[in-house]
């Protein structure tokens, strides 16, 4: 989001809030029947809270646009802003709301677009670092997130990378990765490379049991491939096949020893940049010992 609309973030929020619509997850998706909203009504997030809701529903309304270049979020003002029953005052500040809105979206889309048509955006110091959130393991076990339960939808954040596993895929202990958080309805694509937790294979709980998020292992970090059984196989993109003990079949296909295979996964994120901590300088030249030699 630019600056121009995050002066109006928190009054939207409050606004808001203060509708019914937000109350529940079903009443949200009735209002987005409405015609110019239906398009989006598939990806809304769903969540317990109020105040969540309204938040999740901003971010995820804020990019997206329809095929006349109608913004989203806008259009959601301007629906509540003729809905029946609503005071006077109100409906005329949230009228007012959704011009403001989709003023200052534009101002930040125009300013953006200056800088890259000047080159400005491909300089590295004038991009803000996005926050760090903790670590993920390229490989199996428990790590910790410290924000993991503050973790907005559509953000942005940085996790050291801990493990060897990804080495594969280029990614060494001591990188960073740079990953967008989910939105509640977004699921992994086959084959892109995500941050997730999931349940040891065998360890889900006996249909109708309570299940307690605290089993889950991870985050960790690996390419998503779903199959045709329902399992998921977490590990790299290519040669992603279990490790075998035959000797032929080994000498063939060596195949991913530490490929994750289960049945329940959670995922966080997906990873959009790696940032490399592995500095290699040619420089530095060390003393060789020459076998035989003095």
């Amino acid at each position: 989001m630019g600056a121009h609309f995050r002066n109006l973030y928190e009054r939207l929020k409050t606004m808001l809030a203060q509708r019914d619509t937000f109350a529940s997850d079903g009443a949200l998706r009735a209002l987005f029947a409405e015609p110019r909203l239906c398009e989006w009504q598939a990806n809304l997030p769903y969540t317990h809270s109020r105040e969540r809701r309204v938040v999740q529903t901003i971010h995820y309304l804020h990019g997206q646009y329809n095929i006349d270049h109608e913004n989203g979020l806008v259009l959601l003002l301007q629906v509540l802003s003729e809905q029946a029953g609503l005071d006077d005052d109100f409906q005329l500040a949230m009228s007012d709301m959704a011009e403001r809105v989709q003023y200052m979206i534009h101002k930040d889309n125009r300013e953006r677009l200056n800088k890259v048509l000047s080159g400005l955006d491909f300089d590295p110091t004038l991009q803000p670092e996005a926050p760090f959130a903790g670590q993920v393991i390229a490989g199996t076990g428990n790590v910790v997130m410290t924000c993991i339960d503050t973790l907005r939808p559509g953000e942005v954040y940085r996790l050291g990378v801990i493990g060897s596993s990804m080495e594969h895929e280029g990614i060494f202990e001591g990188d960073e990765v740079v990953m967008r958080v989910f939105f509640n309805s977004e699921w992994p694509g086959e084959g892109d490379m995500i941050v997730t937790k999931y349940l040891p294979y065998g360890a889900e709980p006996e249909f109708s049991a309570d299940f307690i998020g605290t089993d889950l292992l991870g985050p960790t970090l690996k390419v998503f491939h779903q199959k045709a059984n329902g399992e998921f196989h977490l590990g790299w993109r290519k040669d992603n096949v279990a490790w075998t003990s035959t000797v032929w079949k080994r000498l063939a296909a060596p195949g991913n020893a530490q490929m994750i295979v289960t049945r329940y996964i959670a995922p966080i994120g997906k990873v959009i940049d790696v940032k490399k901590r592995r500095v290699w300088n040619f420089a530095i030249r060390t003393g060789l010992w020459i076998l035989g030699g003095d």
